[in-house]
């Protein structure tokens, strides 16, 4: 912001000097003796700060999305989206048509994982005085209000926090004695930064056969020696699964002694060999 002061005197500084056309006893304008100003060195903004600051200037995420550092986790550990919450929402307050009560059908009586961002979280009293809370969630491709009652509210409002990233669990049914009342009755939350270490307990490695020779081992040790596990929880099991597409025949192959934290480094690491790493 120091820096941004400094140019915006210097903006007005030389405007009005060349609006006033001054000259100096040399003969050249004021305006060309103004020095540039030296900006303050400040580290590059991380990118959440960065897009966060992108929605309040402009109204959306321009370089990005707050969730693509969490890609691996909405894909493997977050089976359903955003939308099909909406769609619950839509049902229970009769703004449907034939797409949404066939998109309803596949979810009805089942239990939906769903990844995504609070975008906006908000603690209320109803007129009984009793507390609740309200989040507005979204992924890449929608959004909608959850709403927290009672227990539920007691139990989850820790997650209520604008900016936090959640995996929500929860079924999707009628409201106990009330027929034709369906709601979305949340279950768990979970952090979407904790869910890789409680939830992987191995990385597999695809291999084809004809990829494996010394120089390919060698990069995939340097690779593991650059991302063994370094925490209790970090601390996934190694498997390789070499494939021969000529004789269709795989081979699972667990390492008995490596342990490795299941990183975004890693992950991109392997993927720039063009393996093709899984979380299990």
């Amino acid at each position: 912001m120091n820096g941004i002061e400094k140019l915006i005197k210097f903006a007005n500084d030389f405007s009005n000097n060349e609006s006033s056309s001054q000259s100096s006893l040399f003969g050249g304008s004021v305006a060309d003796m103004i020095s540039e100003p030296s900006l303050p060195v400040a580290p590059e903004w991380s990118l959440i700060d960065r897009l966060k600051f992108e929605k309040d200037a402009i109204g959306i995420f321009l370089s990005g999305h707050p969730l693509d550092n969490y890609r691996l986790e909405l894909k493997e550990f977050c089976q359903q989206k955003v939308k099909h919450l909406s769609v619950v929402n839509k049902i229970r307050t009769g703004d449907t048509n034939e797409e949404v009560l066939a998109e309803f059908e596949g979810i009805k009586n089942r239990e939906l994982v769903v990844g995504g961002l609070v975008v906006v979280a908000a603690q209320r009293m109803t007129k009984t005085g009793k507390p609740f809370g309200t989040m507005v969630f979204e992924d890449y491709d929608d959004s909608c209000e959850l709403a927290l009652f009672g227990d539920d509210f007691i139990k989850f409002k820790q997650f209520l926090t604008d900016g936090y990233f959640l995996q929500i669990r929860g079924r999707v049914g009628e409201r106990f004695r009330k027929e034709g009342d369906w709601e979305f009755k949340i279950t768990s939350i979970n952090l979407l930064s904790e869910l890789r270490d409680k939830l992987a307990k191995s990385v597999t490695i695809q291999v084809p056969l004809e990829r494996i020779d010394d120089d390919f081992m060698t990069q995939i040790n340097a690779i593991l020696e650059d991302n063994k596990a370094n925490t209790d929880q970090q601390n996934c099991q190694l498997l390789f699964e070499v494939y021969d597409r000529e004789q269709n025949v795989n081979i699972k192959m667990p390492s008995k002694s490596v342990k490795i934290n299941p990183s975004n480094q890693l992950l991109e690491q392997l993927q720039s060999l063009d393996v093709h790493p899984k979380l299990n």
